[in-house]
């Protein structure tokens, strides 16, 4: 049956000439003429000043003509793009407006845009319109004309990369963030610091890397998370760091072990241990670390974490249990709260908002309704977010390190689990409350995954959510498959480990 199913999608393969927009566009039109150009006869220009995209220009131009021609070819008129852009302001926050028009005749290309991160998703999506002809070592457009109006269905389009299981390589981020910017997704979901280590580097609190890093150069310094976050920028990509809290805090305590909670029943396993909130060091501490981090990461987003936090191991301190008498805390729940409530004053400090996972809300439902819920654990919770008026933010369904990542899901292949990421909609079971629903991340935790291995583990899956998480209407599977697979294949030509759906040959440039 597999083989069956396969073999149909490699004649629609054989028989689809139309080029492959990815994520599949709002609208879509076009002809029957093709255009020969080539790397001297393209010229693209825009508007406005904007360094941003004079770059993205430049970066283009290289992406566009993976391979090198023959050195007599010569195309037989120029071709221009030109970039109209509304606004020349270069500040990625959540929420901006990345819509974009593409009309692209047999003498030139017009792409219109409010923002200049719609006009880097407008020469994506020209990108993908310009295909290598093998037998006639040239580029082509076809079908024009063609005209594309698009804009993203939800705002919030992630993945995750857990950098505390393993360390990761600033080159396999940015080579991570290369991949959202194709696919046309905007946020990297960076979880920094977990119980194995604490690799980010604080300047007013240095002991935290020194004792918690895996190593003295498995480290993120100052200067290279500023390398990451404007290497994000320049693509369109925020950059959304996590330092989880209270739970998941072993590693705080290998530099200070006065502020997690010593509780001998559970020490066992270092995933157990949380910040002790009973000390005051700790949110001394946390205040330094955050207000550095928080110039560090220029978006206005941070997550707090929040998740599993073991709440018998409180229990297990005498010293702990004897305080929160004392303070007329009657239980662990109460202390966890009591503990986000002071966390909510030192990120306001900060100047951040805060999200969280799910927990924080479904235990603790008084939380800051600014605050936003990350649901990992099934989605029918997303529904229960929502429903208690928070903005909400899904993960359930898209855990790319998990054998079976929709219950009760199989498939003979573990790469055909894209199925199961592409038919994951958030708005699933959502009637009231859809707007806040702001869209949604695929995650890759690092148990094992790192900077060698992630790039297959991670796509073209996390590009199938992301088409669900861009696109209003993304057709069937089989369509789907065709656009995917062709993606993946672009994905290799621009250095991205990504694995092929079906068989068949991705040529790859060989510089």
């Amino acid at each position: 049956k597999m083989r069956t199913y396969v073999a149909g999608i490699l004649l629609c393969l054989l028989y689809t000439t139309n080029a492959l927009i990815f994520p599949l566009p709002t609208t879509y039109s076009y002809g029957k003429q093709s255009i020969t150009i080539a790397p001297a006869s393209l010229k693209i220009s825009t508007n406005i000043s904007s360094n941003l995209l004079d770059t993205a220009i430049l970066r283009f131009r290289k992406l566009i003509f993976p391979f090198e021609l023959e050195p007599h070819f010569l195309p037989t008129s120029s071709y221009t793009v030109q970039l109209n852009v509304g606004n020349d302001s270069e500040d990625l926050q959540f929420g901006i407006d990345e819509s974009y028009t593409l009309d692209a005749t047999v003498d030139a290309c017009l792409i219109e845009t409010p923002s200049v991160f719609g006009a880097l998703y407008g020469l994506q999506s020209f990108s993908q319109l310009v295909e290598y002809s093998a037998a006639y070592k040239n580029y082509v457009i076809n079908d024009a004309p063609i005209r594309v109006s698009d804009n993203p269905k939800f705002p919030w389009r992630g993945l995750l990369i857990d950098s505390a299981r393993h360390y990761l390589e600033i080159d396999a981020i940015k080579r991570t963030i290369d991949g959202l910017a194709a696919s046309k997704m905007n946020t990297l979901h960076w979880h920094l610091i977990d119980a194995q280590s604490f690799p980010i580097v604080s300047q007013s609190v240095p002991e935290l890397s020194k004792a918690g890093a895996y190593d003295p150069e498995a480290i993120y310094t100052p200067e290279d998370v500023k390398d990451i976050t404007q290497y994000a920028k320049y693509r369109g990509v925020r950059v959304v760091p996590e330092f989880d809290v209270p739970g998941h805090a072993y590693a705080f305590g290998k530099a200070f072990p006065e502020i997690v909670v010593n509780c001998p029943k559970y020490a066992h396993n270092i995933n157990n241990i949380p910040l002790n909130p009973t000390v005051n060091t700790t949110f001394d501490i946390l205040q330094r670390f955050l207000n550095d981090m928080a110039e560090l990461f220029p978006d206005k987003l941070m997550h707090l974490g929040g998740d599993e936090v073991v709440k018998n191991c409180f229990l297990d301190n005498p010293e702990v249990v004897q305080w929160m008498h004392d303070h007329g805390i009657a239980d662990p729940d109460h202390l966890i709260l009591y503990f986000e409530t002071i966390l909510e004053e030192l990120i306001s400090r900060a100047s951040k908002h805060m999200i969280v996972w799910e927990e924080m809300l479904l235990s603790y439902p008084s939380i800051s309704k600014n605050t936003i819920v990350q649901v990992w654990t099934n989605t029918d919770n997303l529904k229960k977010v929502v429903d208690a008026g928070y903005k909400g933010l899904l993960s359930a369904g898209w855990y790319l390190n998990e054998q079976i990542p929709k219950h009760g899901s199989f498939h003979g292949e573990f790469y055909n689990t894209w199925i199961d990421f592409w038919n994951n909609d958030p708005l699933s079971g959502i009637d009231n409350n859809q707007h806040l629903v702001l869209g949604g991340e695929a995650t890759m935790w690092g148990e094992q995954a790192d900077s060698m291995t992630m790039d297959p583990q991670i796509w073209p899956r996390t590009a199938a959510a992301g088409e669900r998480l861009w696109s209003y209407n993304p057709g069937s599977e089989d369509s789907a498959l065709i656009r995917l697979n062709d993606h993946s294949c672009r994905l290799k030509q621009r250095g991205i480990g990504s694995v092929p759906l079906t068989p068949g040959f991705c040529r790859i440039p060989k510089h």
